[in-house]
Protein backbone atom coordinates (compact mmCIF):
# COMPACT_ATOMS: atom_id res chain seq x y z
CA UNK A 1 0.00 0.00 0.00
CA UNK A 2 1.17 3.52 -0.84
CA UNK A 3 -0.31 6.52 0.96
CA UNK A 4 -0.32 9.50 -1.39
CA UNK A 5 -0.56 12.86 0.36
CA UNK A 6 -1.36 16.19 -1.25
CA UNK A 7 -0.30 19.27 0.69
CA UNK A 8 -3.51 21.29 0.94
CA UNK A 9 -1.60 24.52 1.39
CA UNK A 10 -0.86 24.45 -2.34
CA UNK A 11 -4.51 25.42 -2.80
CA UNK A 12 -3.85 28.79 -1.15
CA UNK A 13 -1.43 29.77 -3.93
CA UNK A 14 -4.53 30.28 -6.11
CA UNK A 15 -6.81 31.71 -3.42
CA UNK A 16 -8.21 35.21 -3.00
CA UNK A 17 -8.99 36.26 0.53
CA UNK A 18 -12.40 37.91 0.64
CA UNK A 19 -13.22 38.80 4.20
CA UNK A 20 -14.53 37.81 7.60
CA UNK A 21 -17.81 36.47 8.95
CA UNK A 22 -19.56 39.29 10.80
CA UNK A 23 -22.10 37.33 12.87
CA UNK A 24 -21.96 33.68 14.10
CA UNK A 25 -23.55 31.08 11.81
CA UNK A 26 -24.89 27.60 12.51
CA UNK A 27 -24.36 24.37 10.59
CA UNK A 28 -26.99 23.52 8.00
CA UNK A 29 -27.97 23.81 4.33
CA UNK A 30 -28.48 27.02 2.34
CA UNK A 31 -27.03 29.01 5.21
CA UNK A 32 -27.13 32.79 4.96
CA UNK A 33 -23.77 34.22 6.01
CA UNK A 34 -23.04 37.88 6.69
CA UNK A 35 -19.51 38.95 5.76
CA UNK A 36 -17.86 42.34 5.62
CA UNK A 37 -17.89 42.54 1.78
CA UNK A 38 -19.19 40.19 -0.94
CA UNK A 39 -18.13 42.21 -3.99
CA UNK A 40 -15.63 39.61 -5.22
CA UNK A 41 -18.04 36.65 -4.99
CA UNK A 42 -20.63 35.10 -7.28
CA UNK A 43 -23.01 32.15 -7.37
CA UNK A 44 -21.24 28.77 -7.75
CA UNK A 45 -17.97 30.12 -6.37
CA UNK A 46 -16.24 27.94 -3.79
CA UNK A 47 -15.03 29.41 -0.53
CA UNK A 48 -12.85 28.13 2.28
CA UNK A 49 -14.52 28.80 5.62
CA UNK A 50 -11.85 28.96 8.31
CA UNK A 51 -8.09 28.43 8.16
CA UNK A 52 -6.82 25.60 5.97
CA UNK A 53 -5.53 22.71 8.09
CA UNK A 54 -7.27 23.86 11.26
CA UNK A 55 -10.15 22.02 12.98
CA UNK A 56 -13.68 22.78 11.67
CA UNK A 57 -12.40 24.44 8.49
CA UNK A 58 -14.45 23.43 5.43
CA UNK A 59 -15.12 24.19 1.78
CA UNK A 60 -18.61 25.32 0.70
CA UNK A 61 -20.23 26.57 -2.50
CA UNK A 62 -22.24 29.77 -2.89
CA UNK A 63 -25.66 28.40 -3.83
CA UNK A 64 -27.61 31.60 -4.65
CA UNK A 65 -27.14 34.75 -6.67
CA UNK A 66 -25.01 37.32 -4.87
CA UNK A 67 -26.59 40.73 -4.34
CA UNK A 68 -24.06 43.51 -3.74
CA UNK A 69 -23.68 43.99 -0.01
CA UNK A 70 -22.57 41.72 2.81
CA UNK A 71 -24.62 38.50 2.48
CA UNK A 72 -23.90 35.19 0.73
CA UNK A 73 -25.73 31.84 0.85
CA UNK A 74 -23.64 28.68 1.28
CA UNK A 75 -25.00 25.30 0.19
CA UNK A 76 -23.82 23.32 3.24
CA UNK A 77 -22.00 24.06 6.46
CA UNK A 78 -21.00 21.01 8.48
CA UNK A 79 -19.77 23.10 11.43
CA UNK A 80 -20.93 26.31 13.13
CA UNK A 81 -18.56 29.26 12.72
CA UNK A 82 -17.93 32.27 14.92
CA UNK A 83 -17.68 35.91 13.97
CA UNK A 84 -14.20 36.71 12.72
CA UNK A 85 -13.81 33.43 10.81
CA UNK A 86 -12.08 34.15 7.47
CA UNK A 87 -13.83 33.49 4.16
CA UNK A 88 -11.43 32.79 1.27
CA UNK A 89 -12.40 32.41 -2.39
CA UNK A 90 -10.78 29.34 -3.96
CA UNK A 91 -10.97 28.12 -7.59
CA UNK A 92 -11.12 24.38 -6.79
CA UNK A 93 -12.91 22.10 -4.33
CA UNK A 94 -11.61 18.68 -5.30
CA UNK A 95 -8.40 16.80 -5.98
CA UNK A 96 -7.72 14.27 -8.74
CA UNK A 97 -4.97 11.70 -8.30
CA UNK A 98 -3.42 9.96 -11.30
CA UNK A 99 -0.78 7.26 -11.76
CA UNK A 100 1.56 6.41 -14.63
CA UNK A 101 4.13 3.66 -15.09
CA UNK A 102 6.80 6.22 -16.01
CA UNK A 103 7.13 10.00 -15.72
CA UNK A 104 6.16 10.40 -19.37
CA UNK A 105 3.73 7.49 -19.44
CA UNK A 106 -0.04 7.53 -19.91
CA UNK A 107 -1.84 8.67 -16.79
CA UNK A 108 -4.71 6.71 -15.25
CA UNK A 109 -7.16 8.36 -12.84
CA UNK A 110 -7.05 6.69 -9.43
CA UNK A 111 -9.62 8.80 -7.59
CA UNK A 112 -11.37 12.13 -7.26
CA UNK A 113 -11.44 13.31 -3.66
CA UNK A 114 -12.87 16.22 -1.74
CA UNK A 115 -10.10 18.44 -0.40
CA UNK A 116 -9.80 17.73 3.32
CA UNK A 117 -9.80 21.36 4.46
CA UNK A 118 -9.41 20.72 8.18
CA UNK A 119 -6.22 18.69 7.70
CA UNK A 120 -2.82 19.67 6.40
CA UNK A 121 -2.97 16.89 3.81
CA UNK A 122 -5.58 15.16 1.65
CA UNK A 123 -4.63 11.48 1.70
CA UNK A 124 -5.37 8.59 -0.66
CA UNK A 125 -4.31 4.98 -0.06
CA UNK A 126 -3.33 3.14 -3.25
CA UNK A 127 -3.79 -0.48 -2.18
CA UNK A 128 -3.18 -1.92 -5.67
CA UNK A 129 -0.01 -0.34 -7.07
CA UNK A 130 3.43 -0.29 -5.47
CA UNK A 131 5.50 1.14 -8.34
CA UNK A 132 5.14 3.99 -10.81
CA UNK A 133 4.54 7.71 -10.41
CA UNK A 134 1.68 9.69 -8.87
CA UNK A 135 0.35 13.03 -10.17
CA UNK A 136 -2.11 15.51 -8.65
CA UNK A 137 -4.47 18.00 -10.25
CA UNK A 138 -6.97 20.40 -8.68
CA UNK A 139 -10.54 20.23 -9.93
CA UNK A 140 -13.69 22.36 -9.81
CA UNK A 141 -16.64 19.95 -9.75
CA UNK A 142 -19.12 22.65 -10.87
CA UNK A 143 -17.30 24.09 -13.88
CA UNK A 144 -15.23 20.93 -14.62
CA UNK A 145 -12.12 23.13 -14.66
CA UNK A 146 -8.93 21.18 -13.95
CA UNK A 147 -5.44 22.46 -13.22
CA UNK A 148 -2.29 21.13 -14.85
CA UNK A 149 -0.51 18.06 -13.53
CA UNK A 150 1.85 18.29 -10.60
CA UNK A 151 5.38 16.92 -10.78
CA UNK A 152 5.51 13.13 -10.61
CA UNK A 153 5.99 11.46 -7.23
CA UNK A 154 8.00 8.25 -7.40
CA UNK A 155 6.22 5.43 -5.56
CA UNK A 156 9.62 4.10 -4.48
CA UNK A 157 10.07 7.25 -2.39
CA UNK A 158 6.54 7.28 -0.98
CA UNK A 159 6.87 5.70 2.45
CA UNK A 160 3.84 4.86 4.52
CA UNK A 161 5.21 5.28 8.02
CA UNK A 162 3.40 4.04 11.09
CA UNK A 163 2.09 7.50 11.97
CA UNK A 164 0.35 7.83 8.60
CA UNK A 165 -1.24 4.40 8.99
CA UNK A 166 -2.38 5.24 12.51
CA UNK A 167 -3.82 8.58 11.37
CA UNK A 168 -5.80 6.82 8.64
CA UNK A 169 -7.25 4.34 11.13
CA UNK A 170 -8.03 7.06 13.68
CA UNK A 171 -9.82 9.22 11.11
CA UNK A 172 -11.94 6.24 10.02
CA UNK A 173 -13.30 5.92 13.56
CA UNK A 174 -13.14 9.53 14.78
CA UNK A 175 -15.18 11.71 12.44
CA UNK A 176 -14.30 14.93 14.22
CA UNK A 177 -11.56 17.52 13.92
CA UNK A 178 -8.57 17.01 16.17
CA UNK A 179 -5.44 18.98 16.89
CA UNK A 180 -2.37 17.61 15.09
CA UNK A 181 -0.06 18.42 18.00
CA UNK A 182 -2.32 16.50 20.36
CA UNK A 183 -2.44 13.57 17.93
CA UNK A 184 1.36 13.40 17.79
CA UNK A 185 1.62 13.55 21.56
CA UNK A 186 -0.95 10.76 22.00
CA UNK A 187 0.92 8.54 19.51
CA UNK A 188 4.17 9.00 21.43
CA UNK A 189 2.48 8.35 24.78
CA UNK A 190 0.80 5.18 23.49
CA UNK A 191 4.05 3.78 22.09
CA UNK A 192 5.93 4.62 25.30
CA UNK A 193 3.20 2.94 27.37
CA UNK A 194 3.42 -0.25 25.29
CA UNK A 195 7.23 -0.29 25.50
CA UNK A 196 7.05 0.02 29.29
CA UNK A 197 4.67 -2.94 29.76
CA UNK A 198 7.19 -5.77 29.44
CA UNK A 199 10.42 -6.96 27.85
CA UNK A 200 9.00 -7.30 24.36
CA UNK A 201 11.09 -8.98 21.68
CA UNK A 202 11.01 -5.78 19.64
CA UNK A 203 12.72 -3.97 22.53
CA UNK A 204 15.83 -6.18 22.30
CA UNK A 205 18.91 -4.55 20.80
CA UNK A 206 22.71 -4.63 20.83
CA UNK A 207 25.25 -1.86 20.50
CA UNK A 208 29.00 -1.94 19.85
CA UNK A 209 31.65 0.70 20.40
CA UNK A 210 35.37 0.96 21.12
CA UNK A 211 36.87 2.26 24.33
CA UNK A 212 39.42 5.04 24.52
CA UNK A 213 42.51 4.48 26.62
CA UNK A 214 42.13 6.01 30.10
CA UNK A 215 38.58 7.23 29.39
CA UNK A 216 35.79 6.10 31.72
CA UNK A 217 32.62 7.83 30.36
CA UNK A 218 31.10 7.50 26.88
CA UNK A 219 28.26 9.64 25.51
CA UNK A 220 25.53 8.39 23.19
CA UNK A 221 27.35 10.09 20.31
CA UNK A 222 30.44 8.01 21.11
CA UNK A 223 28.63 4.69 21.64
CA UNK A 224 26.03 5.08 18.90
CA UNK A 225 23.37 3.95 21.40
CA UNK A 226 20.65 6.63 21.60
CA UNK A 227 17.73 4.47 22.78
CA UNK A 228 19.25 2.74 25.80
CA UNK A 229 16.58 1.62 28.24
CA UNK A 230 17.95 -1.19 30.41
CA UNK A 231 21.28 -2.96 30.05
CA UNK A 232 21.19 -6.75 30.39
CA UNK A 233 24.61 -8.05 29.38
CA UNK A 234 27.93 -6.56 28.28
CA UNK A 235 31.43 -7.63 27.29
CA UNK A 236 34.75 -5.84 27.17
CA UNK A 237 37.19 -7.34 24.71
CA UNK A 238 35.02 -10.45 24.60
CA UNK A 239 35.01 -10.93 28.39
CA UNK A 240 31.86 -10.39 30.47
CA UNK A 241 31.45 -7.22 32.53
CA UNK A 242 28.51 -6.70 34.88
CA UNK A 243 25.80 -4.10 34.17
CA UNK A 244 24.84 -2.33 37.41
CA UNK A 245 22.83 0.74 38.30
CA UNK A 246 24.48 3.82 39.74
CA UNK A 247 23.31 2.91 43.26
CA UNK A 248 25.12 -0.43 43.16
CA UNK A 249 28.14 1.27 41.71
CA UNK A 250 28.30 3.63 44.67
CA UNK A 251 27.71 0.79 47.14
CA UNK A 252 30.64 -1.24 45.88
CA UNK A 253 32.63 2.00 46.05
CA UNK A 254 34.57 1.77 42.80
CA UNK A 255 37.00 4.61 42.66
CA UNK A 256 36.72 6.82 39.55
CA UNK A 257 40.52 7.04 39.45
CA UNK A 258 40.99 3.25 39.42
CA UNK A 259 42.40 1.98 36.14
CA UNK A 260 42.82 -1.49 34.76
CA UNK A 261 40.61 -4.22 33.39
CA UNK A 262 36.91 -3.18 33.51
CA UNK A 263 34.57 -5.24 35.69
CA UNK A 264 31.32 -3.24 35.70
CA UNK A 265 29.37 -0.91 33.42
CA UNK A 266 26.54 1.48 34.33
CA UNK A 267 24.50 4.28 32.79
CA UNK A 268 23.57 7.69 34.10
CA UNK A 269 21.79 10.45 32.18
CA UNK A 270 22.44 8.80 28.83
CA UNK A 271 26.17 8.34 29.47
CA UNK A 272 27.83 4.92 29.88
CA UNK A 273 30.56 4.51 32.51
CA UNK A 274 33.08 1.66 32.75
CA UNK A 275 35.07 0.78 35.89
CA UNK A 276 37.90 0.40 36.41
CA UNK A 277 38.80 2.90 33.71
CA UNK A 278 40.07 0.93 30.71
CA UNK A 279 43.69 1.43 29.73
CA UNK A 280 43.33 -0.18 26.32
CA UNK A 281 41.30 0.28 23.14
CA UNK A 282 38.93 -2.68 23.05
CA UNK A 283 35.45 -3.44 21.78
CA UNK A 284 32.48 -3.18 24.15
CA UNK A 285 29.25 -4.98 23.22
CA UNK A 286 26.07 -4.09 25.12
CA UNK A 287 22.82 -6.07 24.96
CA UNK A 288 19.93 -3.94 26.18
CA UNK A 289 16.23 -3.18 26.05
CA UNK A 290 15.37 -0.10 24.04
CA UNK A 291 13.33 2.88 25.12
CA UNK A 292 10.49 4.00 22.89
CA UNK A 293 11.82 6.31 20.19
CA UNK A 294 8.52 8.07 19.43
CA UNK A 295 7.34 9.23 16.02
CA UNK A 296 9.83 11.77 14.76
CA UNK A 297 8.28 12.10 11.30
CA UNK A 298 5.57 10.74 9.02
CA UNK A 299 7.76 7.99 7.54
CA UNK A 300 9.14 6.61 10.82
CA UNK A 301 8.24 3.01 11.59
CA UNK A 302 7.18 1.91 15.06
CA UNK A 303 8.60 -1.40 16.22
CA UNK A 304 5.36 -2.25 18.00
CA UNK A 305 4.34 -5.54 16.39
CA UNK A 306 0.70 -4.54 16.00
CA UNK A 307 0.64 -0.73 15.59
CA UNK A 308 -3.17 -0.72 15.61
CA UNK A 309 -2.72 -0.95 19.38
CA UNK A 310 -1.38 2.61 19.25
CA UNK A 311 -4.36 3.72 17.14
CA UNK A 312 -6.86 2.17 19.57
CA UNK A 313 -5.11 3.86 22.51
CA UNK A 314 -5.25 7.22 20.70
CA UNK A 315 -8.95 6.71 19.90
CA UNK A 316 -9.61 5.89 23.53
CA UNK A 317 -8.12 9.24 24.55
CA UNK A 318 -9.83 11.24 21.79
CA UNK A 319 -13.26 9.87 22.71
CA UNK A 320 -12.68 10.21 26.47
CA UNK A 321 -14.60 13.47 26.80
CA UNK A 322 -16.61 13.45 23.58
CA UNK A 323 -18.26 10.04 24.12
CA UNK A 324 -17.14 7.90 27.12
CA UNK A 325 -18.96 4.85 25.72
CA UNK A 326 -16.85 4.88 22.57
CA UNK A 327 -13.77 5.51 24.71
CA UNK A 328 -14.58 2.37 26.69
CA UNK A 329 -15.03 0.39 23.47
CA UNK A 330 -11.60 1.36 22.13
CA UNK A 331 -10.04 0.62 25.53
CA UNK A 332 -11.30 -2.96 25.15
CA UNK A 333 -9.96 -3.13 21.58
CA UNK A 334 -6.61 -1.84 22.83
CA UNK A 335 -6.43 -4.47 25.57
CA UNK A 336 -7.35 -7.21 23.07
CA UNK A 337 -4.47 -6.25 20.78
CA UNK A 338 -2.05 -6.06 23.72
CA UNK A 339 -3.13 -9.56 24.77
CA UNK A 340 -2.51 -10.81 21.23
CA UNK A 341 0.97 -9.27 21.25
CA UNK A 342 1.79 -10.92 24.57
CA UNK A 343 0.60 -14.30 23.32
CA UNK A 344 2.74 -13.92 20.21
CA UNK A 345 5.77 -13.20 22.38
CA UNK A 346 5.12 -16.23 24.58
CA UNK A 347 4.78 -18.58 21.61
CA UNK A 348 8.20 -17.66 20.25
CA UNK A 349 11.48 -18.63 21.87
CA UNK A 350 13.19 -15.44 22.95
CA UNK A 351 16.78 -15.87 21.86
CA UNK A 352 17.86 -12.68 23.57
CA UNK A 353 16.70 -13.68 27.06
CA UNK A 354 17.83 -17.29 26.70
CA UNK A 355 21.33 -16.23 25.79
CA UNK A 356 21.39 -13.70 28.61
CA UNK A 357 20.39 -16.27 31.24
CA UNK A 358 22.69 -18.99 29.96
CA UNK A 359 25.55 -17.12 28.30
CA UNK A 360 28.20 -18.39 30.67
CA UNK A 361 26.53 -21.33 32.41
CA UNK A 362 25.58 -23.41 29.40
CA UNK A 363 27.18 -22.84 26.04
CA UNK A 364 24.95 -25.49 24.45
CA UNK A 365 22.08 -22.99 24.57
CA UNK A 366 23.65 -21.31 21.54
CA UNK A 367 23.15 -24.47 19.52
CA UNK A 368 19.65 -25.04 20.87
CA UNK A 369 18.41 -21.57 20.00
CA UNK A 370 20.05 -21.36 16.60
CA UNK A 371 19.05 -24.85 15.51
CA UNK A 372 16.35 -24.67 12.79
CA UNK A 373 15.01 -28.05 13.96
CA UNK A 374 13.92 -26.73 17.33
CA UNK A 375 10.20 -25.94 17.42
CA UNK A 376 8.18 -24.34 20.18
Amino acid sequence: MKLLQFNNKSLLLLATEVGLIKTPVSAGTNVSVTIDDNSDLAQNDYVLVGVLGKPKSEIAKISAAVTPGTTIVLDTLVFPHNAGTPITKIPYNQLKIYRAETLAGEKTLLTTAEIDADNEYTTYADTINSTGFAFFTLYNSTTATESGYSAGFDYAEVKAGTKIKIRTLVENFYKRPYDETTFGMLCDLAESEIFAMRRWRFREASGTFNTVANQQSYTAAQTGISDLGQMVYATYGGNPIVPVDIKKHKLVNWQPVAVGTPRIIWEWDGVLYISPTPTEIKTVVVDYYKNSSGFTDETAESEVQLPQAIAFRVLQDLWATADPRKSSYFEKRYLQVIAAMKLNDIKQMTKFQALTDNRIANLSVYNQVNSPTIKV
